[in-house]
């Protein structure tokens, strides 16, 4: 798919796989409308989105859910809408930049498994990703907690387990 090397960067990222749409369109309109009162036109949103493989169905669906959770304000020009990040999206966004923005990404080289008893409630811990039906991942160094047996991993190991 490259054909030049301004196309590269547009390449690589179409590369890792499905986009988390509403992410993407936050950050095109962030990043076009940084300042309030800033706007992105809607056919410039559609050729950007479309030059990424978004289907035009998910640019609309995830838009609405964006407009809808109050990230993103249209306003009309005749029959073109303009496109901004609310006060909100802006403070949420501006919160992440220097994760999303960084030089590089920091990367842990632990994690911690977390099994869970048979009959044990779900664990909802903020930072646990649900592997299967007993089984969580964290970043974080969790002990002592009920009816779970916890152990620290090394994240390089961890394709030896599969």
């Amino acid at each position: 798919m490259t054909e030049t090397p301004q196309y590269q960067l547009r390449d690589d990222l179409i590369a890792l796989g499905d986009l988390k749409v509403w992410s993407v369109l936050v950050t095109i309109v962030g990043d076009q409308t940084r300042e309030p009162g800033g706007f992105l036109p809607g056919p410039a949103l559609s050729r950007i989105t479309t030059s990424l493989t978004i289907r035009p169905e998910a640019h609309r669906v995830a838009l609405h859910r964006l407009r809808k959770d109050g990230w993103i304000t249209v306003t009309n020009d005749g029959r073109i809408s303009l496109y901004a990040l609310t006060d909100y999206g802006r403070v949420e966004t501006k919160s992440v930049q220097g994760r999303g923005y960084a030089a590089t990404v920091e990367r842990s080289t632990h994690c911690t498994l977390i099994l869970t008893a048979p009959n044990a409630d779900p664990l909802l811990h903020t930072d646990c990703i649900g592997i299967g039906e007993q089984s969580y991942l964290t970043e974080q160094t969790l002990r002592d907690l009920p009816q779970t047996l916890c152990s620290k991993l090394r994240i390089a190991e961890l394709a030896d387990l599969c």
